[in-house]
């Protein structure tokens, strides 16, 4: 069993070092020093870890401090908004969470001068995805979102969005009322020095194979 553990952990340290940029290394060895999982719900956030390194810095987001960090990053873009989206809805009940209504910041942003693209995925049309993503696809389209669609080869499950190709949120969240008041989701806020950076090549990778038309 002792050989056993070892090899995965070794097999680990592999898969880190080839698959993650040297800022976010400081970030995983300390979360296996700590030696443990964390747990918690909406209501009790998980602690914040944050690590910083030359390259890049990284904030994890969860529970209570995700919508605060998203709206941060919405209202402090200057140039562009760029988002992939699995799921996105546009309805945001009235009371609760309103003051944390990330699709109405993300409706706004047009009208500031930022220069906004979404990709959302492409489900089966008889989905309750489907249909949130059209329908907000349509409000983001008016606002001034240029608004595409992932290829149907591959189903796209990024939950993602950068401002100015510089700083990024990823993670496991959905845009949704339901993603920041019930579910257990978790995700992070990276910090690049520069615009040419690993998420920054995702995102124009994934936006030169995405369509306009929709086919849902």
């Amino acid at each position: 069993m002792e050989k056993s553990c070892a090899s995965h952990q070794a097999s680990m340290v592999f898969v880190r070092c080839v698959l993650w940029p040297d800022g976010i290394r400081p970030l995983l060895a300390g979360m296996d020093s700590a030696s443990g999982y964390a747990a918690g719900a909406a209501s009790e956030p998980l602690p914040m870890i944050q690590q910083s390194s030359q390259l890049v810095s990284v904030h994890l987001l969860s529970g209570d401090n995700y919508a605060p960090a998203m709206l941060d990053l919405i209202q402090a873009a200057t140039h562009s908004l760029d988002l992939a989206a699995f799921g996105i809805s546009s309805y945001w009940p009235a009371r609760g969470s309103r003051e944390f209504d990330i699709f109405t910041a993300l409706l706004n942003a047009p009208a500031l001068g930022l220069r906004c693209t979404a990709v959302l995925a492409t489900h089966k049309r008889s989905s309750a995805t489907a249909r949130f993503n059209k329908a907000a696809s349509v409000k983001l389209a008016e606002a001034g979102w240029h608004v595409k669609w992932a290829p149907q080869a591959h189903l796209l499950h990024a939950k993602f969005i950068q401002a100015d190709k510089k700083t990024a949120i990823m993670g496991s969240h959905n845009i949704s009322h339901t993603a920041i008041t019930s579910n257990i989701d978790l995700s992070a806020v990276i910090r690049y020095p520069s615009a040419a950076n690993e998420a920054a090549q995702w995102w124009n990778e994934l936006l030169s194979k995405s369509k306009t038309r929709s086919v849902i």
